[in-house]
């Protein structure tokens, strides 16, 4: 049984809107492989509240850490470019790191359980697109 499987019906077609923006941005590059560093984000946290204390105040987490959720957070709700879905390069630019960084911080947002993997988006050639996850 996937994560998708065990969601809410609301929380399903939200995760759907971000698979539809990751094949969006798949077909609109032309490109035939996948970017690697592609990936939806979904918000479930409280709406309210741009950094939650916790998140601020977590020990294990690096400032780099906080700040690529910060920027994650703050993408999803961008009013000027609805369902965008920044890459890794786009994180890695707004954060001030290299793309290794990003891929290290959003491992560790995940061991730290403020994001978590929802699933992968792949293309009718079964080409991997993207992943999705939910932001918390």
């Amino acid at each position: 049984m996937t994560l998708m499987s065990k969601q809410s019906p609301a929380l399903q077609q939200v995760v759907q809107l971000a698979e539809q923006a990751l094949r969006r941005r798949h077909e609109s590059s032309g490109s035939n492989e996948g970017d690697l560093g592609t990936a939806g984000y979904v918000f479930t946290g409280n709406i309210q509240q741009s950094a939650p204390h916790n998140l601020v105040m977590d020990p294990v987490l690096s400032p780099t850490d906080k700040m690529t959720w910060i920027v994650m957070r703050a993408g999803i709700q961008n009013p000027q470019m609805p369902g965008s879905i920044p890459s890794r390069q786009q994180l890695a630019d707004a954060v001030n790191c290299s793309p290794p960084t990003i891929t290290n911080s959003r491992n560790m947002l995940r061991i730290c359980r403020w994001m978590t993997f929802s699933h992968q988006v792949r293309d009718n050639n079964n080409r991997f697109i993207g992943d999705v996850y939910l932001l918390h």
